[in-house]
């Protein structure tokens, strides 16, 4: 088996502006049980490693601007490394790790700032 595996995006991917968008990119059962997943930030993006139903894998990317985001073909998003190694490239942590959970509250705080967006109170005069 291969030391490193990069992922990358499979063709050229909009992500609309002002509200999260989401894209996934399904990942090998043989790699998520053999190996350990490494991801990076984007400038604007953020991902997320979901454990599906089955014990499918996913890695969601959120943008979380408010501007557009095109994720190229050959952008790199995260790599597989044999358990024990390190990746060399700076800016990469392990999926579970302190850093990538403050990588999760970002895409959730862009997730709920569209949330939040919901009607206004209004004070009535008179008597209730």
């Amino acid at each position: 088996m291969a030391r490193i595996a990069f992922l990358t995006m499979s063709g050229y991917r909009c992500m609309d502006g002002g509200r999260p968008t989401e894209r996934e990119i399904q990942l090998r059962q043989r790699s998520c049980d053999l190996m350990k997943l490494w991801v990076t930030l984007g400038d604007r993006w953020v991902p997320t490693f979901v454990l599906g139903p089955g014990k499918k894998c996913y890695l969601k990317i959120t943008n979380a601007s408010d501007r557009v985001v095109w994720l190229q073909e050959h952008d790199r998003v995260g790599m597989w490394l044999a358990e024990g190694r390190v990746p060399r490239l700076p800016g990469y942590v392990l999926v579970g790790s302190r850093r990538h959970a403050e990588w999760q509250n970002l895409a959730y705080q862009a997730a709920a700032d569209e949330i939040d967006d919901g009607p206004e109170v209004v004070d009535l005069p008179g008597p209730l």
